[in-house]
């Protein structure tokens, strides 16, 4: 990934709420992506209960509308301007369906490929349009959902708009011919950046994370509300009707769009360095707390 400008960080005492809010919700992030040995997980096997928490402390740090979200916030009042690299695809969300990660055609692992691998990342040039096929092995993941193509298919003048199409290969699989474009945007656009489509509709980063977030639990289960937009209510509308017919196979490509979402945050050396600071400075706060030398919880003394 391009080498981002290092950055320096002082915190007031005026921003210890902030400060210990940024540590919880980041460090949520990092734990779940992070083994301790500092070994990245694939998304598929991330903790997926992880996943779901994470879906809300995304939305805290980059979506809130009221209050408005802490992490950006945060990098305005210390001037801090960060851009990530990430991609966008026209790549149908079905693929994000199939759950085993050792299997080909993953769309985590392409995900994985474009931030990570040199050779793809060397193909998909920063601001140029790719062609890539995509084909996955004709696993479980899709049995249920090819007797369905409604749920996930866009309809004849969709996918004319779109120009281009995802059906099942001999294999039984599904296979698509799609476009990627990488990007380098500022943090503050990152959750327009399309992950995909979901019939003819194109599901923004954003709109995913705050649906596991505000219908699948990350905050609230089920909830009837929506967003104010109407293009972010049609984002809902759609994802409703795959996430909730009667074999709800597609679930999971939320929480692998979480996953992937997690990953390029994750792995961003500023924001890194923002939760080294905030770390440092809650740790140093809470020991001048406890320089009184309170008695420990259990003991004799207490």
């Amino acid at each position: 990934m391009a080498k981002d400008e290092s950055i320096t960080i002082g915190i007031t005492q005026a921003e210890s709420k902030r400060a210990l809010a940024l540590e919880a919700h980041l460090d949520r992030i990092s734990k779940t992506v992070f083994e301790k040995d500092g070994h990245g997980l694939h998304p598929l096997e991330m903790n997926q209960a992880d996943l779901l928490l994470c879906s809300a402390s995304l939305r805290t740090l980059l979506f809130d509308d009221s209050p408005s979200p802490i992490l950006l916030d945060f990098l305005t009042q210390h001037s801090i301007k960060i851009e990530l690299e990430t991609f966008e695809t026209d790549l149908a969300m079905l693929f994000f369906a199939q759950v085993e990660p050792k299997a080909a055609g993953n769309a985590c692992d392409l995900c994985l490929d474009l931030l990570f691998n040199q050779e793809m990342r060397d193909y998909c040039e920063i601001g140029k349009v790719k062609s890539l096929v995509l084909a996955a092995e004709g696993t479980a993941s899709y049995a249920d959902l090819k007797k369905r193509p409604e749920v996930w298919r866009p309809n004849n003048e969709e996918r004319e708009r779109l120009n281009t199409d995802v059906g099942f290969s001999n294999l039984g699989g599904p296979i698509q011919l799609c476009k990627i474009t990488r990007k380098r945007v500022l943090i503050g656009d990152w959750g327009n950046v399309r992950l995909g489509y979901l019939k003819g509709i194109p599901i923004r980063r954003e709109n995913i994370i705050r649906y596991v977030a505000n219908k699948l639990g990350g905050v609230h289960y089920d909830s009837k509300r929506l967003p104010a937009s109407k293009e972010d209510k049609s984002e809902f509308k759609i994802l409703s009707q795959a996430y909730d017919w009667e074999k709800q196979t597609i679930m999971h490509a939320g929480l692998a769009a979480v996953a992937i979402a997690c990953i390029e945050i994750a792995t961003h050396p500023q924001i890194a360095e923002v939760l080294r600071a905030v770390k440092k400075f809650n740790y140093e706060r809470q020991s001048r707390l406890l320089r009184g030398e309170s008695p420990v919880w259990g003991s004799e003394s207490s």
